[in-house]
């Protein structure tokens, strides 16, 4: 239960990390061999392995989007009762946001989290509306 109340208080300070965009703060819940999965359909989607290669790629992000403010509108954990941290959550979430050349977008999404120790291994995102995706990101 004490690892389940822990994990939720990283998810929410990571997003408030995000928010403001500190991404030391934000990459502090990752673990070193972790892993981001990122939606293909745009040209930076797709796999990214290790910490260090995240941290580029949201790096990038926060220099794409010069604004952005997601708001959780679910946090599920599938174990409640883990003590240790490790554990699968499921973050339902919306976001506004404003890229470098001022085009703005709300979209919402999932990310799924599977934690080891405290930690993200695993992080995955799903956002619902791939076209705005595209014109946030400059692609089209």
């Amino acid at each position: 239960m004490l690892g389940a109340i822990f994990l939720k208080l990283i998810v929410k300070r990571a997003i408030k990390a995000i928010n403001r965009h500190e991404l030391s703060a934000f990459m502090q819940s990752f673990a070193e061999e972790a892993v981001f999965i990122y939606p293909k359909e745009v040209k930076v989607g797709g796999i990214i392995n290790g910490k260090s290669a995240i941290t580029l790629w949201f790096k990038r992000w926060m220099q794409q989007f010069t604004k952005s403010h997601f708001t959780i509108k679910h946090l599920c954990l599938e174990n409640p009762w883990d003590i240790i941290g490790t554990n699968f959550i499921t973050v339902e979430w919306k976001i506004k946001i404003t890229n470098k050349d001022s085009v703005s977008a709300e979209l919402d999404g999932i990310t799924t989290i599977q934690t080891k120790l405290g930690k993200a291994v695993v992080v995955r995102d799903y956002i619902d509306n791939t076209v705005k995706l595209k014109q946030i990101w400059g692609e089209t």
